[in-house]
């Protein structure tokens, strides 16, 4: 009776464990450098997947592909990660970064909302609800929309 014992509280501690480990991973990061990897390989059909509903339906595939090839992400070097944020609530957040193609630093920013429902076009997670590139993030800071 003691092993069974012991071995609920043993799986209760590495279930806690991990959900600190899972709870602190750069999830923002990871998506966008993910999407930067795959418009690199040519994989704007995968890109476009880490979308929300939401954007998809203001943004069909081939704008999306136009927007991203004006900055010629195809070429990207490099990305520094400048600031991620998550809102109090966990429900939305936002990702501000550098992408380097060539010798220009392009400002890049994603904006996060978070789907708790698995639904028919998409599952319950993390996705990028609307996305500023360059000029736009620049004019995005002035105005204080990113803090």
């Amino acid at each position: 009776m003691k092993k069974i014992l012991y071995f609920f509280i043993g799986c209760a501690i590495v279930g806690f464990i991990g959900s600190l480990v899972i709870g602190t991973l750069p999830a923002f990061e990871m998506l966008g450098t993910s999407f930067l990897l795959n418009i690199k390989q040519g994989s704007y059909p995968v890109a476009y997947d880490i979308f929300s509903v939401d954007y998809k339906q203001r943004h069909d595939l081939e704008s999306f592909k136009q927007q991203v090839d004006q900055y010629n992400f195809k070429q990207y070097s490099d990305v520094k990660w400048l600031k991620s944020v998550t809102r109090p609530n966990k429900t939305s957040g936002y990702l501000l970064g550098e992408v380097a193609v060539g010798d220009q630093k392009i400002p890049l920013e994603f904006q996060f909302v978070k789907t708790t429902k698995n639904t028919a076009k998409q599952r319950a997670g993390w996705y990028v609800d609307d996305m500023f590139i360059g000029p736009e993030v620049i004019q995005r800071q002035i105005k204080g929309y990113i803090n």
